[in-house]
């Protein structure tokens, strides 16, 4: 599925325009948790990480961490300490949906990650249906030619 880019970078930017070098790590991470939510990353999911670091190192002045060599359930709880502020912790949660919906097919384990992220994150149940709808409209739209 082809994103398109530019839009993109204005959803995403809609929900938090800056970022700490602590918080674009840690949303990198959420959206490569995302990645093996269904037991395997794919060449998709991989460039869709790319493309959100590349946006997301944007968003924090031009630099972020090195991603941990490990990744998994654990490393959500880590998180919360760099997630404190409200728009950094749903563009994290926008991130992993971008991640897990960019095929438009979510698996059982994916709705459950999603369901779960929203909740560790502290996304009211309101404001987490509005960014998975905007998720879900940006990886429906027709790129831009």
């Amino acid at each position: 599925m082809q994103i398109d880019d530019f839009r993109l970078y204005t959803t995403l930017k809609s929900i938090q325009d800056t970022l700490t070098f602590e918080e674009a790590g840690a949303i990198v991470d959420v959206a490569r948790l995302a990645a093996i939510a269904d037991g395997k990353t794919t060449v998709d999911e991989m460039a869709v990480i790319v493309m959100l670091r590349r946006i997301i190192t944007e968003l924090a002045g031009g630099t972020i961490p090195h991603p941990s060599a490990a990744i998994d359930a654990s490393r959500l709880n880590a998180i919360g300490n760099d997630l404190t502020a409200t728009g950094p912790r749903e563009l994290a949660f926008a991130c992993a949906l971008l991640v897990m919906m960019h095929d438009l097919e979510l698996t059982p384990a994916e709705r459950d990650l999603a369901t779960e992220l929203a909740h560790a994150l502290v996304i009211e149940p309101a404001r987490a249906k509005a960014i998975a709808a905007d998720i879900e409209s940006l990886v429906r739209a027709e790129p831009a030619s």
